[in-house]
């Protein structure tokens, strides 16, 4: 199965439920220290991007492309990528947010990576 992971800056939402406004807020300490169990339970909603910066790799992949102008259009966005110079998240000080770069950070069950 194919996959295109994106990378962009945005804002999200994270909703936790706990025992306890306490409760929930641990939870939400536990995910900032790298606990990705928290996601599971978690309702989370993401925004749109914030700016027209967009990085993107396929089959979650160490390498990505990055997406100039978004124009709606998989063939001028992505396809073209063999006109584009390949890039790492280290080229581009990503490292700890890219999927593709990092073993557990940011792999959950729809990410498995």
């Amino acid at each position: 199965m194919s996959s295109i992971t994106f990378r962009f800056a945005t804002e999200c939402e994270m909703t936790i439920k706990g025992k306890s406004y306490e409760d929930a807020y641990m939870k939400f300490k536990d995910f900032m220290h790298g606990d990705d169990s928290v996601q599971k339970d978690a309702t989370v909603t993401v925004c749109p991007p914030e700016s027209d910066q967009l990085y993107f790799s396929l089959d979650q992949q160490y390498k990505m492309y990055e997406i100039e102008q978004f124009k709606g259009s998989f063939a001028a966005d992505i396809e073209a990528r063999d006109q584009k110079v390949a890039l790492t998240p280290a080229d581009v000080g990503i490292n700890h947010m890219w999927s593709g770069a990092v073993s557990k950070q940011l792999r959950t069950a729809h990410n498995p990576g």
